[in-house]
């Protein structure tokens, strides 16, 4: 996952949503290979506007969803990875997989979880208590353990 985090979200509706931020997921080729994506500093977020298999945008101006992205593990023991997103303000977010990796984009709206005032850094844990579900680390102004469970 690539997360942009000052990207502008377009609303069809209302025109340009300043910084809401978005994260795409590239698919990989059978062979092991899939798209190289080099973005330079300064790089317009429209590098990624094809392609991508999976989007997710923020759905306010200033939500800076994609500040920190990471794959999750198995929070709910279903046989298939999650998706984790931070945001540089307000949130945390969880994504269940499968992804719909068919193009289809989402807005922050549509996460299977919303972790409020918690933002800024995401990472995998493994199964640290044990119980059969993958765990993950959230990191705000304190660090977080969150326990996997089924859904």
């Amino acid at each position: 996952a690539v997360g942009y985090w000052v990207y502008d979200a377009t609303n069809p509706y209302t025109g340009t949503i300043d910084d809401a931020g978005a994260v795409w997921v590239f698919s990989g080729g059978a062979s092991g290979g899939g798209p190289a994506l080099i973005a330079p500093s300064g790089a317009a977020a429209t590098s990624f506007s094809t392609g991508y298999a999976w989007k997710m945008e923020g759905a306010s101006s200033n939500a800076y969803v994609g500040y920190d992205t990471a794959p999750a593990g198995d929070l709910d023991a279903d046989g298939t990875d999650d998706l984790a997103i931070t945001t540089y303000r307000a949130s945390s977010y969880l994504v269940y997989g499968p992804l719909d990796t068919t193009g289809a984009s989402y807005t922050t709206s549509d996460a299977d979880a919303t972790f409020s005032g918690l933002k800024y850094a995401v990472e995998p844990a493994g199964d640290v208590d044990a119980d059969g579900y993958d765990d993950i680390w959230v990191g705000s102004d304190s660090l977080y353990l969150f326990s996997g469970t089924p859904r």
